[in-house]
């Protein structure tokens, strides 16, 4: 088998992961569309060859090595900023919903003096 064809496999398997944990609930769709467009991307790189010499021609890179190099580092760049700000959210959602919580066991406490003290956190 030639390395195109390789690849191709591999790009289309790994397209077929990311499909699948979608489908089996195991990687959210808001997380997932980064996945399937590099797998995508991939699978049209891997299928058209000539294609990555034309577009690192394009993008002003001598070698497509460098520009593929550049395009993995920022499609990786762009990922952790996606996930920096779901990090963020659920941050601030877990803070909220600690207060929430502390604000309602106050509550209680107070609407039912004589019931049995909090059992301690696991």
């Amino acid at each position: 088998m030639t390395f195109r064809v390789v690849a191709i496999i591999v790009s289309a398997l790994f397209t077929i992961a990311v499909i699948d944990f979608i489908r089996r609930n195991r990687l959210k769709e808001r997380y997932a569309l980064l996945w399937l467009a590099a797998g995508v991307v991939m699978i049209v790189l891997s299928a058209w060859g000539k294609l990555l010499f034309k577009v690192t021609g394009l993008l002003g890179f001598e070698v497509p090595s460098n520009g593929l190099f550049t395009v993995v580092l920022f499609f990786l760049i762009l990922i952790v900023f996606h996930f920096s700000i779901a990090v963020s959210t659920e941050s601030e959602r877990t803070k909220r919903l600690a207060q929430e919580i502390a604000l309602l066991k106050e509550r209680l406490r107070r609407l039912a003096p004589d019931a049995a003290p909090d059992e301690p956190a696991e």
